[in-house]
């Protein structure tokens, strides 16, 4: 029987001192540690949209010693309609790199059709052999491999999650296969199928589970190194830190939106001060970087409500109480 899967949570930002090592640093850390630990068969890693866990992974990999974590095999299950089309995507990076001409997976479909062709003119079953014998290679290929499954919340309706499961528990058990599973808790912590997900898999495949919790100015730093902003990058860093934007992606698209507003101009810093972190705060409003504080009104009656700093107004609702301090925050 399988173990409660053990969290780990960072110390949050309020709570650390000064010089203390950063969540996304811990978070690494901690997974490296669980690696290392062979009885570790499955491994989730869990956090927010766009708080940079394939970031994190794959400097896990860049970084690693151990062979099996270097040459780690990923496949993200968005779109993958069935458990074949997510083998055959492993199988494609399992094969050796030194085939050339073509899709490695190709070239070793195209010599098992040879042989199949070959004979089909004597058995006219060998002609409905196709990928079937590619298929049958996956537990040699896959036997004692680190597989990292992405994006297993956007997996396509007819990819049943018993079948993701049923695939797990085989090759980790009978297989030797170890497994890092990438979770997207913003949405496997909602109701309905969802929830059931994740509450299957923590009870029945999950034997540690560690939770990103990125920092504005770990986020920040990732997004800058993407795209970059010579000229203005102070500027939106202390406007992203105190607007508390955490999801790399969309301090991504903000940092794109400041760079074509602003067109490489030379600006003073009295004028980027004023300018910035307006950018700033109605590029996140627009990227819904903070969903909790959306409301039925729009956007531009919601920034009425709370440019007029009405008392009443914020009294209403927590979300609109946090909307003002955000707006104050980020101006």
């Amino acid at each position: 029987m399988l173990t409660r899967a053990a969290q780990f949570d960072p110390v949050p930002a309020s709570q650390r001192q000064e010089g203390e090592t950063l969540s996304l640093e811990k978070t690494k850390k901690q997974l490296v540690e669980l690696l290392a630990d062979s009885d570790n068969s499955v491994i989730a890693l869990s956090g927010k949209w766009g708080s940079g866990k394939t970031h994190l992974w794959d400097e896990v990999q860049k970084e690693a010693k151990d062979e099996k974590v270097m040459k780690a095999l990923y496949v993200s299950l968005f779109g993958l309609s069935t458990m074949d089309q997510v083998k055959r995507k492993l199988l494609e990076g399992a094969l050796p790199d030194a085939a050339v001409g073509g899709g490695k997976l190709d070239i070793v479909k195209n010599l098992l059709k040879t042989g199949v062709n070959a004979g089909a003119a004597h058995y006219k079953a060998l002609a409905a052999i196709n990928d079937l014998n590619l298929l049958l290679m996956a537990p040699i290929a896959l036997r004692k491999r680190v597989i990292v499954i992405d994006d297993i919340e956007r997996k396509h309706v007819k990819l049943g999650i018993d079948e993701v499961l049923g695939f797990i528990d085989e090759y980790s058990k009978k297989f030797e296969a170890r497994f890092v599973l990438v979770l997207n808790d913003d949405q496997l912590g909602t109701e309905g199928e969802q929830r059931t997900l994740w509450t299957t898999f923590r009870e029945k495949v999950i034997y540690q589970e560690i939770r990103l919790s990125t920092t504005p100015a770990e986020a920040f730093a990732i997004a800058i190194k993407l795209r970059p902003s010579p000229k203005y990058e102070a500027t939106l860093k202390r406007a992203v830190l105190a607007c508390g934007l955490t999801n790399i992606r969309i301090i991504g698209k903000v940092v794109k939106a400041a760079n074509q507003i602003l067109a490489n101009r030379d600006l003073t810093d009295p004028i980027q001060a004023r300018v910035v972190p307006s950018i700033v705060l109605f590029s996140a409003i627009h990227y819904r970087a903070w969903r909790t504080v959306r409301t039925s009104s729009s956007h531009s009656t919601w920034l009425t409500r709370i440019g007029r700093g009405s008392t009443a107004t914020r009294r209403r609702s927590r979300p609109k109480k946090r909307s003002a301090r955000i707006v104050g925050a980020c101006s």
